[in-house]
Formats: C-alpha cells, structure tokens, sequence
C-alpha cells in the first residue's frame, strides 16, 4: 500500500504549535478532517430486523433487536418496541405466570438487572453493581429474578443470583461457577451449566471447559452431571419432568431433551446449517435463535417454523450521516522521524503530520476493514 495515491479530505488551516502534539491535538486534527458515511436504506413500513435473545410466554414473544426490546405475537408479523432509550436492552425473560417481563439495560450507563410489566410500562432496576449483571431465569413462582454475574468471584467466573421482583438484597446460590440455568416447575430443583461459551467466535469446543448440564437439588443440596458429551451441552429449559438443552452432538447445534438422569435423549430440532442460540421455552413451546431469525417448535416435537417478523423501524443507524472518525480512533502509529502518523478509525487509515498540515486518506474500501497501520522505517510504504 502506497501514498503515492491519497485521497485528500480536508486541510488544516489552524495554526497549531507542534509541542501540542498528543490525544487532544489528535481528537482536534481528526475531528477536523475525518468523516464516514453510512449507507442508506429504502423507506419501508417494515422490514427485517437480526433477532436475539428471544422469550416466550403464550401466544406472545419478546426479542432484543436494535438496542431494544420488541414483543410480538407467536404468529410473527409486525412487531412494537416496548423500550426506547438509547442503551442495550437484553436477556428479556418472561415471569413463570406471564406477569412480568425481566431483562438487563442500561438506563443509568451500567448493565444493570430491571423489570416492568409484561404489558410494557416504568422499569424498576434491581441492581447497582459496577460489573454487569445478566437475566437468566425466573423462580418458579415468579417470586425472584435470577441473574448472572462475575461480582463475587476473584477469577473472574460467573456465578448465579437472585433477587426480589420488588426489590432487596440479591442472593448468591452457593454451589459454586454457574452461567445459565432454571429452575424445574416445583421449585425445587435446578438444571444449570457451570462455564459461558456463548459468545465464543469458534465452534465444536471439546475442551476441559465444555459446557455440561447439571441437576441440583436444592433441599438436599445433591448435585450430578445429566450429560456427558464431549462438546457443548448448553442453555437448559426444564419442561414438565424433562430437561430441555440445546447440544452440538448432532455437529450443528440443535435442541435436544431427556430426563434429569440423561436417560431418554431425543431430538427436538434438525438444523443442518446455522446453530441454535439463546433458546427459552414457557414449558410448552421452545422458542430460539437462528441464523439471525426467531424460530419455534412445540416442547413435544414437531416441524419448527420460522417466525416472519417485520420491525416497523426507522432504521437510524442506516440512515446517511456523518461520523466524527476521530471519536472512534483504534489504532495509531508514528514514523520514525515523529514527523507523520498512520491513524485507523471505522475501518480506514489516514495519515496526518504531527504539525499543521494536510490530512491523506490511505484507505477507502466501505466493503473491507483496514487497520493496525504501520509506516515502514524509510517513510515510504504502510503495512496494515
């Protein structure tokens, strides 16, 4: 990659000392010159949103998309977003009695544990801790929240909780690492996964920290691994007197169930292409991710069916505007001479003088990512 051919953006006019050279005369410089436009999207009532984290009460279902939570009927068609506010909402998950709907957002900067009726309305937040803390599950009488998070743990593991729907002191379970789980219809035992895997970027794990099932009793404390496959055992759905998981034993994840000893394993869902993600079930239908659409299948078998979900959205973020490249700065190297650098914002490299000068863009591919640019010792050529 050469800088015989640069695109210029913008020059800098204002005279600038050299010694004020450094993170503000930087943000200043780019801010100046630097900008990304953003695609734009047809105009239409509705479209197709990327779905996740979806949950089920009845004939309705809830999902994270945009930033936001979305409900919509078990049907599918147009959906309505029930919250609005600039931060991520997510892990939504319906009470056992379909009262209220509990999630993780953050309204006040941190990812903190809130819930609302399940109709909509004023968040109530549940939790004040700096580290995040994830919804997982509900009390089986829709008593208590149950969360994740790695508050307690000085390596860092993630370990369960539980709070009060009103609010109050959250309360660790005390057996030990915990990611996911929930609880059986009586209350009284647990089906859980000690290790999250659920955001890794590989596939067909088979290491020493492989999720598994496991089943607690939580009266007399006696705990036992239900599965033993080699790769992944993971997001476990108690329904009725089975436990529901989803397991990459078939090479592509799907949805398999058996009983709280391991016996009786069978197949829910056949998916060949795309993984199985983030599943919930109300105890009698499952409802899950896939390649980025929401499907669902009855907790007793069946043909699975895609959800036609349109988001009647005003696609924002889709929407031709200007970027403040400056803001977004990722990377920067600076030649030998500390007389130019290379700098990376949005997937593209310029170069700048460390005085007043001409600002050069290197890169403008809007279909590829550029970074961690390099200027070579003679000045001449960058590597990224």
């Amino acid at each position: 990659m050469h800088l015989a051919r640069p695109v210029v953006l913008n020059s800098v006019t204002q005279p600038i000392p050299a010694s004020s050279f450094g993170p503000r005369r930087l943000s200043f410089v780019l801010g100046a010159a630097l900008c990304g436009i953003a695609l734009t999207a047809p105009a239409l009532s509705g479209v197709t949103g990327y779905y996740r984290f979806p949950t089920i009460h009845g004939d309705r279902v809830v999902f994270a998309a945009e930033g936001d939570l979305w409900q919509v009927a078990i049907g599918g068609g147009m959906a309505s977003r029930i919250t609005t506010h600039p931060g991520n909402e997510a892990f939504a998950k319906f009470s056992p009695d379909g009262k209220w709907l509990a999630f993780s957002a953050e309204y006040e900067g941190n990812v903190d544990a809130y819930v609302m009726p399940a109709d909509g309305g004023e968040p109530l937040r549940l939790t004040f801790h700096p580290l995040p803390d994830e919804i997982i599950a509900w009390r089986a009488d829709s008593s208590a929240i149950v969360f994740r998070s790695r508050r307690e743990s000085p390596n860092r593991d993630l370990n369960i909780f539980e709070v009060p729907r009103t609010g109050g002191q959250p309360r660790k379970f005390a057996f030990g690492a915990c990611a996911l789980a929930d609880f059986a219809p009586d209350g009284k035992r647990i089906a859980f996964v000690r290790f999250s895997w659920e955001t890794r970027t590989w596939k067909r794990y088979t290491g020493g920290t492989a999720q598994d099932v496991w089943i607690g009793d939580l009266e007399t404390n006696k705990f036992s691994r239900m599965t033993t496959w080699d790769g992944t055992d993971a997001f476990p759905m108690w329904v009725g007197d089975r436990v529901y998981y989803a397991s990459d034993r078939s090479s592509t994840m799907n949805i398999f169930s058996a009983r709280p000893d391991g016996s009786d394993i069978k197949q829910i869902t056949e998916h060949a292409d795309y993984d199985v993600r983030w599943p919930d079930s109300d105890g009698k239908s499952i409802i899950y991710m896939q390649a980025g659409d929401l499907w669902l299948v009855d907790s007793a078998g069946g043909k699975p069916r895609k959800l036609d979900i349109q988001l009647p959205t005003d696609r924002i973020r889709q929407r031709e505007r200007v970027e403040n490249a400056a803001a977004t700065i990722e990377h920067f190297d600076l030649d030998k001479d500390g007389k130019r650098l290379i700098v990376g914002s949005r997937g593209e490299l310029w170069t700048t003088p460390t005085k007043p000068g001409r600002i050069v863009q290197v890169t403008d591919s809007s279909g590829a990512r550029e970074r961690l640019g390099a200027i070579s010792p003679d000045g001449k050529h960058i590597a990224c």
